[in-house]
């Protein structure tokens, strides 16, 4: 029953989120990735130095400019302002974790 619920509640979340345009596209869709938090919370910096917008920022409070994993639905996508071509990401954040020791010794204790 609980999963039943589970799948319930994360399909309206995914219609809702397909509504405002997250996850369409090529460039869309849920993903799992790792980065720091900026210390204002709003964005995420992937590894890769990709900067995201995080329009539910309540999920990182005190986690500011820590390195974490998270999964979210993410839309990215050009826009034009004051007549200039701007690429813009952003995130709804779905599951925050500690990010994982990268290396071949981190299991190791």
């Amino acid at each position: 029953m609980r999963k039943v619920i589970h799948t319930l509640l994360l399909t309206i979340v995914s219609m809702l989120l397909a509504g405002l345009g997250y996850g369409q596209g090529s460039n869309g869709g849920v993903d799992t990735v790792t980065g720091v938090v900026t210390q204002d919370g709003h964005k995420f910096t992937t590894e890769g130095r990709v900067e995201w917008m995080v329009d539910n920022p309540e999920k990182l409070k005190g986690l500011e400019g820590q390195t974490i994993t998270l999964k979210a639905w993410t839309k990215s996508g050009g826009t034009k302002r004051n007549g200039k071509d701007t690429q813009e990401n952003k995130m709804h954040v779905l599951e925050v974790k500690p990010a994982r020791s990268m290396g071949r010794n981190a299991d190791k204790k």
